[in-house]
């Protein structure tokens, strides 16, 4: 399963589909990262929908709602294709109503080399916790109560840090010197692992190959960049938050950042700005103090697959194969 292209993804998504309450569901930045190590778009007359490798769980396929006019036909003929890797296949990022309408979809179909899809709870990716949409305007204010320690330190913030819009020719320099920071941080406070840049680098080589798809600020103490935000926008009042790095030893920065990023979102006309899920706690706290115009909760499913023998033929297992495609 090869990898796809951010610029095939836009031109096939842009314009043909339907809004999604989560919006990521309609970014090609989403898939293009998060399938980084391959992935697989399907397509019918009315719809569409993306199957990728797990970005983190070897031999594992991830399958997205659909997009379009979703009656979920084509997820299940595609599911009935596909060859179960070792660690299975999971539905991603479904909503209990997608979730619902498949189950029925499966069990009307004559024969079926599912026989069910069963509710997991999320541990690796970003909807362990719900997606939250904020209302830029209300964020840009800063009004009332809920909002008095994000003012103060956004005010302390603002005495020593400046940000500037994406678009310099200098952009990749600067975002990679702030990730070296991080990673920096990441290591020194032993919270390291093997593969946390890999979607930051994912990140800047489609921007290096696209220039010019992706918004976002860089923010600055004095010459030494400290954080970046990027997002990318699907819809004319949405917009989707990919990456808010900043170095955690700065207090205020975060909240700068997500003050500063609604402000400029909010100039340009744009009332919504997505901020995505979380893997823990703590991040989903600093993102419902934002007090979010929209929550949308989001599940994980496993797919339940027959398992077919004929009590004639024995298999012996010579060489293991690290590709999914050989079960």
């Amino acid at each position: 399963m090869g990898a796809l292209s951010y610029e095939f993804l836009k031109q096939e998504l842009t314009g043909s589909q339907k809004a999604k309450p989560d919006s990521y569901q309609n970014s090609p930045l989403y898939y293009t990262i998060t399938g980084r190590k391959g992935a697989r778009l399907y397509k019918s007359k009315f719809s569409s929908m993306v199957v990728c490798e797990h970005p983190h769980i070897e031999q594992r396929l991830m399958v997205f709602p659909e997009i379009g006019k979703a009656d979920y036909e084509l997820t299940a003929s595609v599911l009935n294709m596909i060859d179960p890797p070792k660690n299975g296949v999971q539905l991603a990022r479904y909503s209990a109503g997608e979730l619902e309408t498949l189950k029925r979809k499966l069990e009307n179909l004559n024969y079926s080399a599912v026989s069910g899809v069963s509710i997991v709870e999320e541990h690796v990716m970003d909807w362990r916790y719900p997606v939250h949409v904020l209302d830029t305007a209300k964020v840009q204010a800063l009004e009332g109560k809920e909002f008095k320690q994000i003012r103060k330190k956004f005010r302390k913030a603002a005495e020593h840090i400046t940000h500037i819009p994406l678009n310099q020719d200098n952009a990749l320099r600067l975002m990679r010197a702030t990730l070296k920071f991080w990673e920096g941080n990441m290591i020194a406070n032993e919270k390291d692992t093997d593969d946390m840049s890999e979607f930051y680098l994912e990140l800047f080589k489609i921007m290096d190959e696209n220039p010019g798809q992706v918004n976002g600020l860089f923010f600055m103490q004095g010459r030494r960049p400290v954080g970046f935000t990027v997002w990318d926008q699907t819809a004319p009042d949405i917009s989707n938050c990919f990456v808010n790095l900043g170095d955690t030893s700065i207090t205020g920065l975060s909240d700068y950042q997500m003050v500063s990023v609604c402000q400029d979102l909010n100039k340009r006309g744009i009332r919504y700005l997505n901020i995505g899920g979380s893997e823990i706690k703590s991040l989903d706290d600093f993102k419902i103090k934002y007090q979010p115009a929209e929550s949308v909760e989001l599940l994980s499913a496993d797919v339940l697959y027959r398992r077919v023998e004929n009590v004639n033929i024995s298999a012996h297992t010579l060489v293991e194969s690290s590709s999914y495609l050989l079960p």
